[in-house]
């Protein structure tokens, strides 16, 4: 404590007395203050949905996992296809949040993502990102996607209201948008009929919604014309997608929409509100219905006008999904962290479950594994540095510190180093749209990570840090940090560094971010070099306790 009142002591002292030398930390903390406001600004409440979601269009199945820290995190699309490896489920993509619903069609997935809290009320559209698996590669054993790796975004969805069913006519997905519970959306005598030519065309809820694929439009489905805002509805899988009414009055419809879009009229007596799932198998409609027993699922067969019960099962989580897991209807449970995907057949003939059968994410071999890309490629990089630039030998090197200089200590370097870290961080984070806990999450770290995509904000971070970092010991021979830490940069005679030795530290520096071991370098070196200082040829310097030497060799005057 004694010792840092003394450095802030005299940091005040200087200040007061050279009101002109500090134009490094004057330019710096009005930047931080600028970067700071726009995150604050930029910040909004977190209202997304976190319950893991699973699906399954009977050859491929998608789950998904939470890369790091469960608020406005990244999610790791995980898949199981053809192919497979028994319980093996690899990486196929990244996607912005936990999707509010999923849908697979055709090879493909579809993720529709609730959009962010307006400070007015309400949310903003929904976007709706999708990937596909293209090809199995059998010499990598696994899956190609397209896109890769990140999901490709397609048409926005309205962000009122909820949604009540995500299915598939044919080829193309088909979402139903009904009010939320308690709400007073949608609450005129009866809806509008005549079919708008897109989903911008009329706002409000209930409206049914149809993915165009050549055009990559939503376009607005006519609902049948008895259906009246006040009923419940649901949007049942099949291969004609079936609507479920349930009016206040207590009387429950269905109606089957035809490929020409119009509506046919069933009578099957299924309240709207009890749906909680539902999958097409061999070419039926099964629905999962929620049970007067907490815990307890009933599982239908759907075949108007006739409703055929299958079974009850007892359930371990309110995110247990039904699925077409190929070779049988299934009941399908994610693990709260998204590692893991447990599916249990169900024998639609019987009734009876079968055995478990939990799907992972596969080990990746040694050759895939990020982080070892991460090391060889720094060591390879530090040694082509180190041999491009021949640094002495640390024990024959003359090094002259600028007088009333000392060398730096490394915990005093380490502190100016996070302090030129959180500005970098915060600008990362504003630029991916991610907390600053995500950009500095030791799990994502590149020595760490399994995937770049996992080391995005951190890397982004370093590469920032060794812009500023760079530009300000050209044109101040320090860093803010290095500034509020009272150090500077100066070559090994004692004299204003090089440009040439700046630009090769400062690269240097982004290696030892990326495997942080080589930063112990400075606690064997009687100087306190690092590898980018000996390439470099510079030292880092602090003062004595005396008055700042006059040939300090930096011209700090701004």
């Amino acid at each position: 404590m004694i010792h840092a009142s003394m450095l802030v002591g005299r940091y005040k002292t200087n200040l007061m007395a050279r009101p002109f030398r500090c134009g490094a930390v004057n330019c710096w903390l009005a930047c931080l203050a600028a970067l700071a406001f726009a995150v604050a600004a930029h910040a909004q409440p977190n209202d997304r949905p976190r319950t893991p979601v699973v699906v399954s269009d009977g050859q491929h199945v998608w789950f998904f996992q939470s890369a790091g820290i469960a608020e406005n995190s990244r999610v790791i699309v995980l898949h199981h296809g053809p192919r497979h490896a028994e319980g093996q489920a690899e990486q196929a993509s990244i996607v912005e949040d936990m999707p509010e619903a999923a849908l697979a069609v055709d090879s493909r997935l579809y993720c529709i993502f609730r959009g962010k809290r307006n400070p007015a009320g309400g949310f903003q559209n929904r976007s709706v990102s999708t990937v596909r698996a293209e090809a199995y590669d059998p010499r990598s054993r696994a899956w190609v996607y397209e896109p890769s790796p990140r999901a490709r975004t397609v048409a926005d969805l309205p962000g009122e209201g909820r949604i009540s069913g995500f299915v598939a006519d044919g080829r193309e997905p088909l979402v139903l948008l009904t009010e939320l519970p308690g709400t007073g959306q949608g609450d005129s005598s009866e809806i509008e009929t005549a079919e708008a030519p897109d989903s911008g065309a009329e706002s409000g809820v209930p409206q049914l919604l149809r993915l165009a694929l050549p055009r990559g439009e939503w376009e607005r489905v006519a609902l049948p014309p008895d259906v009246h805002a006040a009923d419940r509805l649901a949007l049942v899988a099949g291969v004609k997608p079936m609507l479920l009414v349930s009016a206040p009055s207590g009387r429950s419809g269905a109606y089957l929409l035809e490929p020409d879009l119009t509506w046919s009229a069933q009578n099957v007596e299924i309240a709207a509100e009890r749906v909680i799932d539902s999958a097409l198998y061999d070419g039926q409609s099964y629905a999962a219905l929620s049970s007067d027993v907490a815990g307890e699922l009933e599982i239908v067969l759907l075949r108007p006008p006739s409703v055929y019960p299958i079974a009850r099962v007892q359930t371990p989580s309110a995110s247990t999904r039904l699925i077409d897991f190929g070779v049988s209807l299934s009941l399908a449970t994610a693990s709260p962290e998204g590692d893991r995907l447990s599916v249990t057949p169900l024998d639609v003939e019987t009734g009876k479950t079968g055995e478990v059968i939990e799907l992972r994410q596969r080990l990746r071999p040694a050759f895939e594994d990020f982080s070892l890309l991460v090391l060889v490629g720094a060591l390879l990089f530090a040694s082509l540095i180190m041999f491009i630039f021949r640094p002495a030998d640390p024990a024959r090197m003359n090094v002259t510190p600028p007088k009333s200089a000392r060398i730096a200590e490394p915990r005093r370097r380490a502190v100016a180093l996070l302090i030129d870290l959180l500005p970098s961080a915060l600008l990362a984070g504003l630029v991916l749209d991610v907390p600053l806990r995500s950009v500095f999450d030791i799990a994502h770290m590149p020595m760490r990570a399994q995937h770049i995509e996992q080391s995005w904000p951190m890397m982004l971070m370093f590469l920032i840090c060794i812009g500023h970092s760079t530009l300000s010991e050209l044109l101040w021979g320090r860093t803010l940090g290095k500034a509020l830490m009272d150090c500077w940069v100066v070559g090994t005679n004692g004299q204003r560094a090089g440009v040439t030795g700046i630009l090769v530290r400062n690269a240097m520096k982004f290696v030892a971010l990326n495997v942080p071991l080589l930063f112990l370098f400075v606690y064997i070196n009687q100087y306190r070099q690092r590898l980018g200082d000996l390439a470099g040829r510079t030292i880092v310097v602090t003062h004595h306790d005396g008055p700042e030497p006059a040939d300090a060799s930096i011209d700090r005057e701004a």
